[in-house]
């Protein structure tokens, strides 16, 4: 495990979760777009990368005019997983923290028969055998096993895009008053 995990905050905990996301997905491979080519998950903390230019269109002599056309949208640069911190509470003192964490994913499949909602559902499951089967990660957050999981509404092909949400606890602040109220 990282050493930039320890510690009870989301912050840390995402951290924790994407480490395992890639760990749990490290086999697995998919298409990339515009490509034969086969490539692991990448695994992003809170939001996809800020869209950039295409390296391999970039002319430095026109790079002063604005293109549209040459900055390709983060969302389809699949495959990905986002691993978002959604929400927290506490509920009162020397509570524990609860932490709805949401794991986004996009994958690219442009097999006529349109079926890459499959690799979509792998991934969530896969997520959800992990956690159901060993709640503890990181040796510190404990997975509540309230999974919450779906699929776009939209026809995206050959683009495609899957959630999973599932709380996490973990130990608060302990009050240093012995937790009694003042």
């Amino acid at each position: 495990m990282n050493v930039n995990t320890r510690g009870r905050v989301p912050l840390f905990l995402q951290k924790a979760l994407k480490e395992e996301i890639e760990k749990i997905t490290d086999g697995m491979a998919f298409k990339k777009p515009r490509s034969d080519e086969r490539v692991k998950l990448q695994v992003y903390e809170q939001a996809l990368p800020v869209p950039s230019r295409d390296d391999t269109n970039f002319d430095a002599e026109a790079s002063i005019a604005y293109d549209e056309g040459e900055y390709e949208e983060a969302i389809f640069r699949c495959p990905w997983c986002v691993v978002k911190v959604d929400s927290g509470e506490i509920q009162g003192p020397n509570a524990n923290v609860e932490v709805l964490m949401e794991l986004v994913f996009g994958v690219f499949d442009d097999d006529p028969n349109n079926q890459g909602h499959y690799d979509i559902e792998n991934l969530i499951w896969k997520a959800i055998e992990r956690f159901a089967k060993d709640p503890l990660l990181a040796s510190q957050y404990t997975c509540q096993c309230d999974f919450k999981f779906g699929h776009q509404d939209e026809d995206t092909y050959p683009y495609y895009f899957g959630a999973l949400t599932m709380t996490f606890s973990y130990p608060g602040i302990q009050r240093e008053s012995g937790g009694q109220f003042i």
